[in-house]
């Protein structure tokens, strides 16, 4: 509670202390009041130097209530009848540049004039007691900027006033302004820029030679770079006085109304100013921008809309084609860019489109191709496929200027990675490779890799084989596993393979009976097998075996293979071997066991009376 009264007690005091700022003067009732205060307060004593402060003060604030805004730019006239040449346009624009640059000047002063002004005001209301004896000094600051920052305003007022009037009125001149001076002109900006390029061939030539001088640490150098600072002053002049002549040329194509050539000329003269020192630099600065201004009122804004717009899209052009062209990377003593990289892929793309295209068509035309089998499509649509893929590489790396015996640094580390990381890819792809020549499976054969894995081949490629087993599942199988383990082909030469169906009837049965009813009910089936007159590939009824309840048989059928997932499958023969049995009360046994059952004997005791 303390501290809070002690608080509020201290901030009561301040408001006590605290002074406001004196605005009479800026009162006509109370202004005459004000300076006689002053007067009478203000006593000149020179020992005293605040005193001397507030004097001199006040005399200044009296001088400043005396002065009138003026200006001494005016209101460019012309006669209704008057035509105007390109020197009398000239001087007016040079007295609007001029009045441009005092008008900004007028701005920074009254943006440094507010500033002190908000300064002097926080001194005012933070004033403390031991600095009271300085409060009349802050008023009469805060009346004297307040005046100076009343005037500069009035002034900017006036100039922007007669600066809009003139640039509207110039407008207006365009229309009679004399062109007849435009192909000297033209001649003359000719001969300014071969003058320009011959000095800064000059300087290019001299910078050379100071180079050369300054690893021989030769005693011309102080010379030579002198000469270079007098060739420097006379390219700026040189500089200078294009960009006038530019400019002068852009106002007769500007009154010629030659849109395009005069936003030209404007984006020449642009670049050039830029390169000139900045004391030369504000003047032609604002003369450009007097001209785009002009150019956009008397083309109209759809017009200068039209051309900004084909600037722009030429300017990101340009701007996208050096980003194209700039060096990315130094590859072998050669300097890759953006468009090299760009021309590579185009290459890639092409030369991949050719080799889909191919492989495509090799497929397509290998249906008219009688003797050709699909491995040999296959093979002829891959090895055509990868050989454009790699020919493609090589003229994609040789477009750039890229040596390819710069690669050999990259085939060594190549090759180590393939030695550890890479030898299972390789091993798959050689093993890919020899299966596509050897041709020990092709596309279409069936086969089996194990007790589990048979199927019929639909695709090699040259790291896989792609296995479609008959429960139309696609199985994936590296190619070094058909290398390194053996691998059933049963359609390799020869599609007829000999199907076994085994089955057992019950003891007692005649051989002869057996044989009768199966081949009879066989010849009588449809179901696909051989039927030629090869005596070797006639159905054929065997015995086995003996088995512990039946005597075991097998029937022996030669089939196709190429119809075998169709029809004629294993289970559709066991189905015939069954039927033919029952259908001839030949009886199918089953296992039996005999269990005898025998009773351990059991002594009883005798029982006694």
């Amino acid at each position: 509670m303390k501290k809070t009264g002690l608080y509020l007690c201290l901030v009561f005091c301040s408001l006590l202390h605290a002074a406001e700022v004196d605005k009479r003067f800026f009162s006509d009732e109370s202004k005459k009041t004000y300076l006689t205060e002053m007067e009478a307060n203000i006593t000149v004593n020179p020992d005293n130097e605040i005193s001397t402060i507030e004097s001199a003060l006040l005399k200044q604030i009296l001088s400043q209530d005396q002065k009138t805004v003026q200006i001494d730019y005016q209101k460019e006239t012309l006669g209704p009848d008057d035509s105007l040449d390109s020197e009398a346009f000239g001087k007016s624009i040079d007295r609007y540049i001029e009045a441009r640059q005092i008008l900004n000047l007028g701005e920074k002063k009254a943006e440094q004039l507010s500033s002190k002004l908000e300064y002097v005001k926080r001194q005012i209301k933070d004033i403390t007691e031991e600095n009271r004896d300085k409060l009349r000094t802050y008023q009469l600051q805060y009346t004297l900027y307040k005046q100076l920052l009343a005037h500069e305003n009035a002034k900017i007022v006036l100039l922007n006033e007669v600066i809009t009037f003139n640039e509207n009125f110039f407008v207006s001149m365009l229309a009679k302004l004399r062109t007849d001076g435009y192909e000297k002109a033209l001649e003359e900006l000719k001969a300014d820029r071969s003058a320009l390029e011959e000095l800064r061939s000059k300087i290019a030539a001299l910078d050379v030679k100071i180079e050369h001088d300054k690893l021989l640490e030769s005693k011309e150098l102080d010379t030579l770079l002198a000469e270079r600072n007098v060739l420097e002053e006379t390219l700026n002049s040189a500089s200078v006085k294009t960009a006038k002549s530019m400019l002068e040329i852009a106002l007769f194509e500007l009154a010629l109304k030659k849109d395009s050539t005069f936003y030209e000329t404007l984006k020449h003269a642009t670049d050039l100013i830029a390169s000139v020192r900045a004391a030369d630099r504000e003047t032609l600065q604002q003369h450009l921008q007097l001209l785009r201004s002009l150019g956009k009122t008397y083309f109209g804004v759809t017009s200068v809309a039209v051309i900004t717009s084909k600037e722009s899209l030429t300017d990101t052009f340009n701007y996208v084609i050096s980003l194209l062209f700039k060096p990315l990377f130094v590859f072998n003593e050669k300097a890759v860019n953006s468009a090299d990289i760009l021309k590579i892929v185009l290459i890639f793309v092409v030369g991949g489109f050719i080799a889909s295209l191919y492989r495509r068509r090799v497929v397509r035309w290998s249906t008219s191709w009688v003797k050709a089998t699909p491995m040999t499509t296959k093979l002829m649509a891959n090895f055509g496929y990868y050989f454009i893929i790699v020919v493609t590489f090589l003229v994609a790396i040789n477009s750039v200027g890229i040596d390819l015996t710069s690669f050999s640094m990259f085939a060594s580390a190549l090759a180590i990675g393939i030695g550890f990381g890479l030898q299972t890819v390789v091993s798959n792809m050689v093993s890919g490779i020899i299966m596509m020549f050897e041709r020990s499976v092709r596309v279409g054969d069936f086969i089996e890799l194990s007790d589990t894995l048979r199927g019929t081949v639909t695709d090699m490629r040259i790291r896989s084989t792609v296995i479609k087993t008959l429960d139309n599942i696609d199985i994936v199988v590296p190619n070094s596993s058909f290398i390194q383990n053996n691998i059933v082909n049963l359609t390799l030469d020869d599609t007829m393979r000999r199907l076994h169906i085994p089955f057992g009837v019950a003891y007692g049965t005649k051989v002869e009976k057996v044989k009768e009813a199966i081949l009879g009910e066989l010849g009588e089936s449809e179901l696909p097998y051989y039927k030629g007159e090869s005596e070797d590939r006639q159905p054929l009824i065997r015995m086995t075996g003996m088995g512990a309840s039946s005597v075991d048989y097998e029937l022996l059928v030669w089939i196709d293979w190429n119809t075998q997932r169709q029809n004629a499958t294993k289970s559709d023969f066991l189905i015939l071997v069954y039927n033919a049995l029952y259908k001839h009360d030949i009886e199918i046994p089953f296992p039996q066991m005999d269990l005898h059952l025998k009773s351990p004997q059991v002594d009883t005791p005798h029982l006694t009376e």
